[in-house]
Formats: C-alpha cells, sequence, structure tokens
C-alpha cells in the first residue's frame, strides 16, 4: 500500500493526536484497576507498551520536516541550474564571436533548444551536454575567441553538478515516500490502542458520567467532519462556547472576525486572561488537556468597541 493510499485513522493533525493517546495513557494508568478487574489483559506493561508505541511514532519524521529537508535539495538544484544557465550565457558571446553570421553553428550549440531546456531539471542537463559535445568539436575557433579550455571543461563540471544534484532531489522524494507511509503506519498502530481504551473506559464508566466523558472522543476515531461552533462575541464580553469538554477533546480554535480574540479552559463565567490569543484570521488546532482542566471553553473578545466572531471546530 502506498504513502498516497495509507490513510490516518484520525482526523485531525498528528501532534494532537499525540497528546490525546498521551492522555489517554495519563487516565488508563490513574484507573488501571478498573481497567484490570474489567479485563487482566490490561497491566503495566499493557501501559508502557502502548507509550513505546507513541514515542516510536512520534519519533518519526513528519511531513513539515520531510517538506522542510525537500526543500533545501531543491533550493540546491534550483541554484545549480542557474550556474548551468550562466555558463550558457557566458558562452554565446564567444561562440557569435568564433561563429559569426553562422546560425546553423549557433543551433549546434544550443541555441535553438536553450528557450525549452533553461528551466526544466532533465531537459537542461541534457542541453549542457550537447553543448559541452560542440565546445569540444569547435575548441580551436573558441579558444581562439577567447573562451578557454577551463571554461570548456567548466560546462560538464556544471551539468554534472545538476544530474547529482537532481538525483539527490528524486531519491529523496522516494525516501519521502516510504518515510510518510512508516509513520502513518505507527500512528494507526498506537491510535488503534487508544480506541480500544475509549471504548473500554466507557464501558467500565457507563455509570458515572463524569469518568465517562473523561474517555470520550467525540468525532476523531475516524476522519470526518466535524462539529463546528460559531457565533458573535460583543464587545468586552466573554462568551461560553462549549461544556463538558473532555481532556481528549481535540479543538480547532478560529478567529473570522476583525478583533483579537482569546479562548481559555474554565469552570466560571469570568473572561480569559491566560488562554490562547488569536488574531484576526489566526487559527490554532490544540487538545483540551493542552488548555488546562476546565470542562467549559469560553472565548473572550479583546476589543472594547467592536463585536468579534469566533469559530470552533469539535473533534
Amino acid at each position: 500500500m502506498s504513502a498516497e493510499q495509507l490513510k490516518r485513522l484520525y482526523g485531525f493533525s498528528d501532534p494532537v493526536a499525540v497528546q490525546v493517546m498521551r492522555v489517554f495513557a495519563a487516565l488508563i494508568t490513574r484507573d488501571l484497576a478498573f481497567f484490570t478487574a474489567y479485563d487482566p489483559d490490561f497491566t503495566m506493561d499493557f501501559i508502557n507498551g502502548f507509550i513505546a508505541l507513541i514515542d516510536a511514532a512520534e519519533s518519526t519524521e513528519d511531513y513539515e520536516f520531510l517538506m522542510d529537508q525537500l526543500a533545501i535539495l531543491t533550493t540546491e538544484l534550483n541554484a545549480k541550474m542557474e550556474l548551468g544557465r550562466k555558463t550558457y550565457r557566458f558562452m554565446k558571446p564567444f561562440i557569435e564571436k568564433a561563429f559569426p553570421d553562422r546560425p546553423d553553428i549557433g543551433n549546434l550549440f544550443g541555441a535553438d533548444d536553450y528557450h525549452d531546456a533553461r528551466n526544466n531539471q532533465e531537459k537542461l542537463p541534457a542541453f549542457l551536454t550537447k553543448v559541452h559535445f560542440a565546445a569540444e568539436k569547435y575548441k580551436d575557433p573558441l579558444i581562439a575567441a577567447g573562451f578557454l579550455q577551463e571554461n570548456i571543461d567548466k560546462i560538464k563540471t556544471v551539468k554534472d553538478d545538476i544530474v547529482r544534484a537532481n538525483v539527490e532531489q528524486d531519491d529523496f522524494k522516494l525516501l519521502m515516500k516510504e518515510k510518510i507511509k512508516d509513520r502513518i503506519q505507527k500512528m494507526n498502530t498506537a491510535w488503534k490502542v487508544s480506541l480500544r481504551i475509549n471504548s473500554v473506559g466507557k464501558t467500565i464508566f457507563e455509570d458515572d458520567y463524569s469518568k465517562y466523558r473523561q474517555y470520550v472522543i467525540y468525532h476523531s476515531s475516524t476522519p470526518g467532519a466535524p462539529e463546528i461552533l460559531n457565533g458573535s462575541v460583543p464587545a468586552g464580553q466573554t462568551v461560553a462556547v462549549m461544556s463538558d469538554v473532555t481532556p481528549a477533546t481535540v479543538l480547532k480554535l478560529k478567529n473570522p472576525g476583525t478583533t483579537g480574540l482569546e479562548y481559555c479552559l474554565a469552570e466560571t463565567p469570568e473572561p480569559c486572561t491566560s488562554g490562547i490569543e488569536l488574531n484576526p484570521g489566526d487559527e490554532h488546532e490544540t487538545s483540551a488537556s493542552e488548555m488546562g482542566d476546565g470542562t467549559i471553553l469560553k472565548v473572550t473578545n479583546k476589543s472594547d468597541t467592536e463585536d468579534g466572531q469566533y469559530e470552533v471546530e469539535v473533534s
């Protein structure tokens, strides 16, 4: 199965999924006696194995890190291609000097192919190979015109550098697909364990609402449309967005309005003073456990003169 076909079993970002799994590891550690009484398979070895799966998944290179590495290779390739173009542009006046009024020879040196080849990472090396062949064939008139042997040799050197950089980039793209696949597989393996804890925890505590909701993952067991909460926040006011937030709840906080907002978790209706601040147009994804211990999600409008807008995706 390819990296493109392999799908994540959760509907939010990897860092948030990792945090949710670590919350479940903490929950089952605290409630281990209840889980063991329900099923003796739940032991400290089970928990340690679960944590090891989370660590293994988190330790793999994520997509953003891989893309940053690819960007470095692309920058290096582009620099070498630009050097190849400069090498040819530097040579052109000497070709015209050595072979005045000879467009046929100019085409032998690639004059009619340069436009199509100059920005193509496969065509440009082939173009420079052709130019180098022609330069070696006509080296005597070129050298007489001032284009020295070292300049001729540089054409091949530059071409070889482009080829190497191109191979390095293509090789990394293949490696990147394998690393993405490996990360998804490890994340999914750990996530399946968290789903088991989630299911058993809700069964054990089905008659204890406060405990039951700690094991709820709302819509996140499989990717899908999240619950979207939105509305207005009067100037200088605080609005309760939702209650019964659990540590494993995943929240994508957004600010679609024109005033600054601050989101926080608490148990009382006072304005937020130490939460997550978002400027207009900003968004931030997090798990509730990273925001604190409260169960009520609130948002405060930081403007005293203008109404704001909030939007929260809950998964």
